[in-house]
């Protein structure tokens, strides 16, 4: 998924026109999505993953170049949001099922899996983005490389600023949630944590991942 991610940030911006970029950072709030649930019992962990690009960014983009793309085929071959590629970034012995998204207004993927919990707390810190790892004090989640503040890629940094990363946790698997942070290098920024009835809803903007030199961690305590 890190390709599938970072990359799919990376080149919104190069397939666009700098008039482009400058009218769509404007008008629009984001365009990349991410969605994830996270339940289980205390031996399974069950995770849904969500990933969307806008559609309509795209189109406007495409207006201002000097031939039409085909978008369709431009999303599966510049993003690597096909199967393949996003299942290769899961670890070995998770089992997914991936359904791919193509709407009128989106594009896209979804992840269901079931892993046991010992398998995913096993696995080193910094691989397998997006997967959790469940301990008896909180959650981490990799977030996987971040863009970095010196890169070339100042407009795609502004472009996701206002992008947003929500993660829903299951009540039936997690009953308190005392604070949460991403932890980047030495920085550490607080994550909103909302107690809706049967979830915990975090939330934060994607810019504190893109906008990294490290690889950035949501760190969840119980």
């Amino acid at each position: 998924m890190r390709n599938a991610t970072i990359d799919a940030g990376r080149r919104v911006v190069r397939t666009l026109s700098v008039a482009a970029i400058l009218g769509i950072v404007i008008l629009l709030s984001g365009c990349l999505d991410i969605v994830q649930y996270i339940s289980g019992s205390g031996s399974e962990i069950e995770v849904y993953f969500r990933l969307t690009l806008q559609k309509s960014v795209f189109e406007l983009g495409s207006a201002f170049g000097d031939a039409p793309q085909d978008l369709d085929q431009m999303f599966e071959s510049e993003f690597n949001l096909n199967e393949e590629e996003v299942l290769s970034e899961l670890p070995p012995g998770v089992d997914a099922e991936f359904e791919p998204i193509s709407t009128d207004y989106e594009v896209g993927f979804e992840l269901r899996y079931t892993a046991p919990r010992a398998l995913l707390d096993s696995l080193p810190e910094t691989e397998a983005v997006f997967v959790p790892r469940v301990s008896a004090w909180g959650m981490i989640i990799p977030l996987g490389e971040g863009n970095g503040a010196g890169d070339s890629d100042e407009f795609a940094d502004a472009f996701l600023g206002s992008s947003k990363y929500r993660l829903m946790i299951s009540k039936r698997l997690v009953s308190r949630v005392s604070q949460a942070r991403v932890l980047a290098g030495p920085d550490s920024f607080p994550v909103s944590v909302t107690d809706l009835p049967d979830v915990w809803l975090l939330e934060f903007p994607m810019s504190l991942w893109f906008g990294s030199d490290y690889s950035p961690t949501l760190e969840i305590l119980f």
